[in-house]
């Protein structure tokens, strides 16, 4: 059975690839809603847990240490995408978006494994 950090550790994950689509949306003009770059990686419910208690319990597990290091060049890379979008750079912003798409992906696995870890 999943404890409470456990589930927010896989919701952050649905929402990360959540937050992944409202940008691809918003790079296709789908998206209505102003997308601003300062998309914070503490201002993020992942970001709020890492900072608010999740470093200072499990901040000597290696799988938070790594998340952490991800999760701010995720918010970093979709930064530069709606920067980009917003400049006019397309090309950019797609090539950028391709790296984020990545980088979701080893979110997603980071969050599982370090949900595997809490669970042990």
């Amino acid at each position: 059975m999943l404890n409470i950090e456990e589930m927010d550790l896989h919701r952050a994950g649905i929402e990360h690839l959540f937050w992944k689509r409202i940008i691809r949306n918003y790079l296709d003009d789908k998206e209505n809603r102003e997308l601003i770059e300062t998309v914070s990686h503490k201002s993020c419910r992942l970001g709020h847990w890492l900072y608010s208690s999740g470093i200072e319990k499990y901040g000597k597990i290696t799988e938070l240490r790594e998340l952490e290091t991800t999760h701010v060049e995720l918010h970093n890379i979709a930064n530069r995408v709606i920067r980009s979008k917003k400049d006019g750079n397309v090309v950019q912003a797609d090539n950028e978006y391709e790296n984020l798409d990545k980088i979701i992906k080893v979110i997603v696995a980071k969050l599982t494994a370090l949900a595997v870890k809490l669970s042990s």
